[in-house]
């Protein structure tokens, strides 16, 4: 039996800081490929433009028995949480670090996951990240955060972690970007520019309304 070639790609990493090289290389190994597998529609569109090699979408896959919601009743200022590494600090601007001072300066608490704390003044908690301390802080916090650039390489990246929050259970408020609406949905916020502040502030007022938002995320990561 003959074998088959399959590219997996959950980037679009022809838009990548090394971009010329990047694309060169992902449009041979596509090109020979039988069949390339991409974890959202936007990125199948994007590679389908450059290659004739059938595409197919696998959203991204999370380990459902190692990402699981915490336990008990939380109260009190809800708190956010962002899991990422260092460079990708990159996708908070301004307009998303002023929402995040003014959540704090009401009573929110924010939690990075990170091998590096953020590189912008902001009141934070940082847990390095390790696979555990990952999901024991997801399991400790209320929404997760996931803010993009409205920018070519934030359109083809393909939403792991907002997948990641929702087998958390957490609620998620992300950026309108990318494939952002097909894993979010209803469980959460999309945020367009301009709506950040007034969505986090929501969110610290009535912090029951989202934490009761759980059960139907970890049924959508389901």
């Amino acid at each position: 039996m003959a074998r088959r070639l399959v590219v997996d790609v959950d980037d679009a990493v022809w838009v990548s800081r090394a971009a010329a090289t990047y694309a060169a290389r992902f449009d041979h190994a596509a090109r020979l490929a039988d069949l390339v597998v991409a974890g959202g529609h936007h990125l199948a569109a994007e590679i389908s433009g450059r290659v004739a090699t059938p595409v197919e979408v696998v959203p991204a896959a999370i380990d459902l028995a190692a990402v699981r919601p915490g336990d008990g009743e939380r109260t009190g200022p809800p708190t956010f949480v962002w899991t990422g590494s260092g460079p990708n600090y990159a996708d908070f601007d301004d307009e998303v670090v002023a929402a995040l001072r003014n959540a704090t300066a009401a009573g929110a608490r924010i939690r990075f996951v990170s091998d590096r704390p953020p590189p912008f003044a902001v009141e934070h908690e940082l847990t390095l990240w390790t696979p555990e301390a990952e999901a024991a802080a997801l399991a400790a916090s209320d929404i997760g955060l996931m803010p993009l650039r409205d920018e070519p390489r934030s359109r083809g990246r393909c939403g792991y972690k907002a997948a990641l929050y929702l087998a958390a259970g957490l609620p998620v408020v992300a950026a309108d970007v990318g494939v952002a609406p097909e894993i979010v949905g209803d469980v959460g916020a999309l945020v367009e520019p301009g709506g950040w502040s007034g969505t986090l502030a929501e969110i610290v007022r009535r912090p029951d309304q989202w934490r009761r938002l759980a059960p139907r995320a970890r049924a959508r990561a389901e």
